[in-house]
Order: C-alpha cells, then sequence, then structure tokens
C-alpha cells in the first residue's frame, strides 16, 4: 500500500508540474478544444433526452491550471441543463443545484463552492452525467485524483451516475497505480479523443 501511494504521489507531481507550465496561450488552446469535444459527448441522443427529463450535471468548478469547467456551466445554463457541483464540509463531499456563477463561495482551500441557499442533490436519486476531475488517468479508466478521496468516497456504491474523467491529453497513461477502491471511469475526455471504458 505503501508503494502505491508513493507511485501515485510521485505521478501526481510530475502531471502537476507540466499541467502548471502551460502558458495562458497553451491552456486556452487545449481548453477550447476539450470543451468541443466534452460537447460532443453530451449532444449524443441518449444525453440530450436525459437532459430534457431532468438529468444533471455534475462537474467541479475549475480553479487555476485544471482543465476548465466554467465554460461548460455557462453553455448548461444557457441549454437548459440542470448542473451540479460539490461541496466538502469535514472529510464529506455532496453536490448542490446551482444555475449561475453567483450562487458560488470561495470554501474548502478556496475552491468555489455552492453557498447556503443551493439545494442539495440526494444520493442516487436521478441519474446523472458526471465531469470527474484528477492529475492523472488511465485509458483503462483508472484515476489518480488530488490525494483527498473525496471522488472514490461519493462514487461508492452509486449506481446513477455515468462517470467522465476530463483531461488534458498529456495526463492520460495506459493505465496508472491504482488499488480496488479507486473508483474506475466509464468515460474518459480529453482534447483529443473520447474512450469508452477504457477501450481505445
Amino acid at each position: 500500500m505503501e508503494t502505491l501511494k508513493k507511485y501515485k504521489k510521485e505521478l501526481r507531481n510530475t502531471v502537476l508540474s507540466q499541467r502548471r507550465s502551460l502558458s495562458s496561450k497553451e491552456k486556452q488552446a487545449l481548453d477550447n478544444q476539450l470543451f468541443k469535444t466534452v460537447i460532443s459527448v453530451l449532444k449524443k441522443p441518449e444525453w440530450t433526452a436525459g437532459f430534457r427529463q431532468g438529468c444533471f450535471l455534475y462537474t467541479y468548478v475549475s480553479m487555476q491550471d485544471e482543465a476548465d469547467t466554467k465554460k461548460l456551466l455557462a453553455w448548461c445554463w444557457e441549454n437548459g441543463i440542470k448542473t451540479a457541483v460539490p461541496k466538502v464540509t469535514g472529510s464529506v463531499m455532496e453536490f448542490y443545484e446551482i444555475i449561475s456563477m453567483n450562487c458560488l463561495e470561495p470554501g474548502f482551500m478556496g475552491i468555489l463552492e455552492p453557498n447556503s441557499t443551493c439545494p442539495l442533490i440526494p444520493r442516487n436519486e436521478s441519474l446523472g452525467f458526471m465531469i470527474v476531475p484528477g492529475t492523472a488517468f488511465g485509458r483503462d479508466g483508472s484515476r489518480i485524483g488530488y490525494g483527498g478521496g473525496f471522488y472514490d468516497k461519493y462514487l461508492e456504491g452509486q449506481t446513477k451516475l455515468f462517470t467522465a474523467g476530463c483531461c488534458y491529453g498529456f495526463q492520460l497513461f495506459s493505465s496508472v497505480p491504482h488499488s480496488s477502491l479507486d473508483v474506475k471511469m466509464d468515460l474518459i475526455i480529453t482534447e483529443k479523443e473520447v474512450l469508452e471504458h477504457g477501450i481505445t
């Protein structure tokens, strides 16, 4: 287990360093293409139908050098898609509905989180599409987060959320160090490709 933690930490540090080294121009170009790729998935018939029926788009609120999601949130609101973003209280992460950026305030580690007026989305209440952040992903659906384990805990036992790891191409590997407690993604989306269930 200690060896696994060491490998995860080393890979996490390497990828985060590479992500931080992106120029603003390079990042904007990657974000623009990644946005187009994500939208191409969300526009598929099965998801457009789901969103019409009230499915939520779950996503993180990007900060600093993370793959941007703010443009995605704006697109969802323009297209009548309900959105939910996470809030951490102690060791527990839950998702709350937001309808605009005005619903957010600085929270855990300075991350923008839903304010106290936002309604909690009960777990496993309805089908949803979740954009999951991470530092590195594998083509087999494996994922390395930021070390807190919040998403693995939240997704444990979830049966109605379709998960999509979202990252830049250089964050994608054939596989990344993981254990049986690490939840695998249903989909991996980069600016270059979409991998379904870990199949290239």
